[in-house]
């Protein structure tokens, strides 16, 4: 989990650049869509941007979905 988490702040910072082409409603109703599809309530309204961030590169990573989930609920702890 460690690792994802890691891997997933790293590349956060190698995407910014992209990640910033999107506007923040945008990124957060994206995220929030993307979510849905893992068995986790999150209110990505009351999180950070840095946690939406961490969130999108997580969901769309190529990790299982038990380590996204794992991920997610450390992300937003």
């Amino acid at each position: 989990m460690k690792k994802t988490l890691a891997t997933a702040l790293i590349a956060l910072t190698a995407v910014a650049g992209a990640a910033s082409a999107m506007t923040n409603d945008q990124l957060r109703n994206t995220v929030e869509n993307q979510i849905g599809q893992f068995p986790v309530a999150v209110d990505v309204d009351a999180l950070s941007d840095a946690q939406v961030s961490a969130l999108a590169l997580v969901v769309n990573s190529g990790d299982s979905s038990a380590e996204k989930v794992r991920a997610i609920k450390s992300i937003t702890r």
